[in-house]
């Protein structure tokens, strides 16, 4: 099997000597995300913040319904489901239809997903760090 990743690799000026490297994704199975994140890196390399477009993060809030699909988030009846089906390309739903016979083990995965984010507690910054 074939996975792909975006390695971003910082090197001294004029050399090959690597510096540090930052794993931007990896471990996906199809390259269409990559290249969407490639684009928005190099836009923002070029023309900085002023070219890149707005990004809404997901919604973190706890739901039972959102827990439920974490797994399968293309069956949500939810606006992030649809949102997430939306954006599926056809090797996405050939992958879909070979993964279905999971069904049964990622619904209780679900529930203890709730379980557990039901009984964790909320993250806290250290009150060090500044924020941006």
């Amino acid at each position: 099997m074939v996975r792909y990743g975006l390695v971003l690799v910082i090197c001294q000026p004029d050399t090959n000597e690597v510096v540090d490297r930052i794993i931007l994704k990896s471990n996906d199975m199809t390259v269409n995300g990559l290249i969407a994140l490639w684009d928005y890196v190099r836009s923002y390399m070029v023309h900085g913040l002023t070219s890149v477009p707005v990004v809404t993060p997901r919604s973190q809030k706890l739901s039972l319904v959102n827990s439920f699909f974490i797994y399968m988030p293309y069956l949500n009846p939810t606006s992030e489901g649809s949102h997430f089906r939306g954006r599926m390309q056809p090797v996405d739903l050939i992958l879909v239809l070979l993964t279905t016979g999971f069904f049964w083990i990622w619904l209780p995965m679900g529930i203890c997903h709730y379980i557990a984010m039901k009984c964790a507690p909320e993250p806290q910054l250290p009150s060090d760090i500044s924020r941006l």
